[in-house]
């Protein structure tokens, strides 16, 4: 039976791809987990960083004795997915991403730090910091804190440059929504061509959260990448 794992992005978790899941199981196995940290994870701590996620992402693979499936990353899970690619032997068959930021320098890392704010948030968008306490409960401001840290991070020094890609061989399809105001279609097509069999596509009717992608398309798309 086909097998994919779906990996969620930076302060979410796996019950935002409930639904991807379950459109998915029609036809493959599904597999998802929390980066540590996160969701039902929260109170596990470690620091924040792609290196330790690939890791988190390498053992799910063991622990579930998955070889070479495909991995669906969003947003940050895209990024991961890649990096894991790279760094370690149980490479994925395929990897598909959506809404992954792949440019990262100091000033677009403070841009985005500074909507990670918890005080701002309860303050100006309460609905979404009440979100963000359901998800990761007590620990929700730890885990916009340490993913703070991470951008910091990762601002100073990318741990994925594109043309690293050139040393993958398996195919990697590079989505984004059409409605996307955090990715851009530039470094989203430069990581694409910088990969050895690179896909682009674009997803209609979506935004960069994952709750505003129109998932139907997406899991029509993951279904044909599959037979491919």
């Amino acid at each position: 039976m086909k097998e994919i794992v779906l990996l969620h992005g930076a302060i979410g978790a796996s019950d935002q791809l409930t639904n991807l899941r379950l459109l998915l199981e029609k036809n493959c196995k599904v597999y998802t987990f929390d980066f540590t940290g996160h969701g039902k994870r929260s109170n596990e701590n470690t620091d924040f960083s792609i290196e330790n996620f690939a890791a988190d992402l390498d053992s799910f693979l063991q622990k579930q004795q998955l070889k070479h499936p495909i991995i669906f990353g969003y947003s940050m899970g895209g990024y991961v997915a890649i990096y894991h690619a790279l760094n370690y032997a149980n490479k994925a068959k395929k990897i598909i991403t959506l809404a992954t930021k792949f440019n990262w320098t100091t000033e677009i890392a403070a841009k985005e730090i500074k909507m990670l704010d918890a005080d701002i948030m309860e303050e100006k968008i309460p609905a979404f910091a009440l979100q963000l306490k359901k998800r990761h409960g007590d620990y929700w401001k730890n885990v916009l804190n340490k993913t703070a840290q991470m951008m910091t991070m990762m601002g100073e020094k990318n741990p994925l440059l594109p043309e690293e890609l050139n040393n993958l061989e398996l195919p990697i399809y590079f989505g984004l929504g059409d409605d996307d105001k955090m990715v851009t279609k530039d470094e989203t097509q430069n990581f694409c061509r910088a990969s050895k069999k690179g896909s682009f596509f674009i997803l209609p009717q979506s935004q960069h959260p994952i709750e505003k992608a129109n998932i139907v398309d997406l899991s029509n798309k993951i279904n044909e990448i599959f037979i491919r």
